[in-house]
């Protein structure tokens, strides 16, 4: 087969993914089909949004999962190929049995799509742009995924679940609103600004994805709520509520009381008063940082308490969110020494988690004592 060159050829490649009515937006499964003796199979699923506005484009993602990993010393290899003209193009290298490709891609009319996606096995230190052997593939544009079997029969990412329940309890996004921002072809990343932006603009999330999916840039989803980009992209500091945005006098008679508490200083950072059993931590605006319902979700997350508790304190003094504390030291080689060096705070003082209120067992759900 004849090769393009790799950087052209995934542009390429999505684009003419892209042409025509068959290969509109939406989510489609292609059954992944063995071929030869070590063939393979599996299921692809591709999810196209579009954007429209002056200079339309579409946001494409494409997973595959195989029913088994390669052999030692081997890779699968995902391919774009074109059969009529002979042109195949890389999508990537599996992890594993797994691929997931995110694109955003302009639209590009043509009489010659890619029309089926393929697998290849490969040796882990090939060098080659071309496929060596194909082991499977599956004919492009596949059966509809319904709004409602999505999260059930759509190849998606590994974390895909976490990323829904991390995200969701953040901007108070529903597992169905979080369902159909994927769907529209919208990345993690895509989905937490929107929640974000949402919050800060008072408007429910799905206005702010239609203003991204006309093709307004976030200047402009900042401006038509009085905001600058500054302060739309700027991190939120609290829990965060998608559509609607909370007035001091609906804050809870506890959590103004806590406002009017003098915080004691040490190591020139405030140190935030535990002021209810059922809260750990809180912002400078007196909303929770760990609470029951955030504590049972990074339980079952697999965090201790005591990794949540050290994450919850540094939070309270940067504004910083939990989820992210705990992935930087999960997923890196960061401590938490390390990470208070960084932001000036004393690590003897943040590491101080006697005041934690809940069970430390992780058994119950109620606070322990």
């Amino acid at each position: 087969m004849k090769n393009i060159g790799i950087g052209v050829a995934v542009l390429m490649a999505v684009m003419l993914l892209l042409a025509g009515q068959a290969y509109a937006a939406g989510v489609q499964n292609i059954a992944i089909v063995s071929v030869g003796a070590d063939g393979v199979s599996g299921m692809s699923t591709t999810i196209i949004g579009d954007v429209a506005g002056s200079n339309p484009y579409h946001n494409v993602e494409i997973n595959i999962r195989l029913d088994q990993s390669p052999p030692a010393n081997m890779v699968y290899e995902g391919w774009l190929i074109d059969k009529n003209n002979n042109y195949e193009t890389s999508i990537g290298v599996f992890s594993g049995n797994h691929l997931t490709v995110r694109r955003s891609m302009v639209y590009i009319t043509t009489s010659a799509p890619y029309d089926r996606i393929a697998v290849s096995l490969e040796p882990s230190n090939k060098t080659g742009r071309e496929s060596t052997r194909i082991v499977g593939h599956g004919m492009r544009p596949g059966t509809t995924v319904a709004a409602a079997d999505f999260s059930t029969m759509a190849v998606l990412p590994d974390d895909e679940a976490f990323q829904q329940a991390a995200i969701g309890a953040r901007f108070n996004l529903t597992s169905s609103q979080f369902a159909s921002l994927r769907m529209q072809g919208f990345g993690y990343s895509d989905i937490a600004l929107i929640g974000s932006a949402a919050a800060k603009c008072g408007r429910p999330s799905d206005d702010v994805a239609m203003q991204l999916s006309q093709g307004q840039t976030w200047t402009e989803v900042a401006n038509s709520c009085g905001l600058t980009p500054d302060m739309i992209l700027q991190p939120t500091p609290a829990q965060a509520v998608a559509g609607s945005v909370q007035e001091q006098s609906t804050i809870p008679a506890a959590d103004l009381a806590f406002l009017a508490e003098p915080m004691p200083t040490i190591n020139k950072s405030p140190v935030p008063v535990i002021n209810s059993p059922m809260v750990y931590m809180r912002y400078y605006n007196g909303r929770p940082v760990i609470d029951m319902q955030t504590w049972r979700f990074y339980r079952k997350a697999g965090y201790s308490w005591k990794d949540v508790a050290v994450a919850a304190n540094i939070a309270a003094q940067t504004s910083e969110d939990t989820g992210y504390l705990l992935r930087m030291v999960k997923d890196t080689s960061a401590t938490w020494d390390e990470l208070c060096w960084e932001r000036g705070l004393t690590p003897r003082i943040m590491k101080n988690v006697s005041q934690w209120p809940f069970s430390k067992s992780g058994a119950e759900e109620i606070p322990a004592g």
